[in-house]
């Protein structure tokens, strides 16, 4: 997550390196391969995740943009039935044709409409299984309605409510590469402030302004920083990790940081809500 400011110059010159320097932090999650180095390309959504321990997405897609224009990177769009792709690689590379297409392969296949429901459902059971493992009831799962408050504002609703010690949270699970939308996120959040429920939001990943923007209504946002695929994935979730180094992974329980994350939380609510 973004510690400090950097300059639009600083963040062009990190990306910069990235293509030129095998030993770059970037690659820190493990060592460069021949499938996934300086010398191979990247989809600019990539690189935002790549990043995003430093950058917003943002950033990071404007630090590729100024590259693209100054020459140093090269472009290549690639059409999907439901969405582009636009590669990125470095100037002086020669017959990329085929690792792109390689890369877009696996982008179409954890993409598929079947795999997304399959990873959203996946995200949502072990959300499910850490609030029953720590004593959280389900009041209610994909409503819009609490103690006879309604959410008709729009028809969106909240993936569930649940209540400990006299509490009540309204949750949203996103297992998703990108950050979720703005204008759902805001979305989601007056569902909660106008159900009277503390938000309590799961995701792979969310920008540092929707972090802040939870923490001033009193609520949290618990990162889990890896997709998760169900089993029977690990296939796809090898060549997403050795081709693309997007951070992936097959849960066989809940990692023990979000468990204590999900009951710290919950303790400091309680005990402040014992003063209010």
């Amino acid at each position: 997550m973004q510690t400090r400011q950097y300059s639009d110059e600083e963040v062009k010159e990190d990306v910069r390196s990235f293509f030129l320097d095998s030993n770059h932090w970037a690659y820190r999650y493990g060592d460069p391969t021949p499938l996934c180095n300086p010398d191979s390309p990247y989809h600019r959504k990539q690189i935002e995740v790549l990043f995003e321990s430093k950058y917003q997405h943002w950033v990071t897609d404007r630090a590729v943009t100024s590259l693209v224009e100054e020459g140093f990177l090269r472009e290549r769009p690639y059409q999907l039935p439901d969405f582009e792709l636009s590669f990125v690689y470095r100037y002086n590379l020669r017959r990329i044709a085929m690792a792109i297409r390689e890369r877009v392969g696996i982008t179409r296949r954890y993409s598929d409409i079947s795999v997304s429901r399959a990873t959203g459902g996946q995200a949502e059971f072990w959300a499910l299984h850490l609030f029953k493992s720590n004593s959280f009831s389900i009041a209610d799962r994909n409503t819009r309605e609490y103690q006879g408050i309604v959410w008709t504002k729009t028809g969106h609703d909240l993936d569930f409510i649940i209540e400990k010690d006299g509490i009540a949270y309204g949750v949203e699970v996103k297992n998703k590469f990108p950050y979720i939308d703005d204008d759902l996120y805001d979305t989601k959040l007056d569902i909660c402030m106008h159900l009277r429920l503390k938000p309590l939001f799961f995701f792979r990943m969310a920008s540092y302004l929707q972090i802040e923007k939870v923490k001033k209504q009193g609520g949290k946002v618990i990162v889990f920083k890896s997709k998760i695929f169900p089993p029977g994935n690990e296939q796809l979730v090898n060549e997403i990790w050795n081709k693309m180094r997007l951070p992936v992974s097959i849960w066989r329980d809940v990692p023990q940081p979000i468990t204590r994350s999900l009951i710290t939380y919950h303790e400091r609510v309680k005990h402040n809500s014992q003063y209010v």
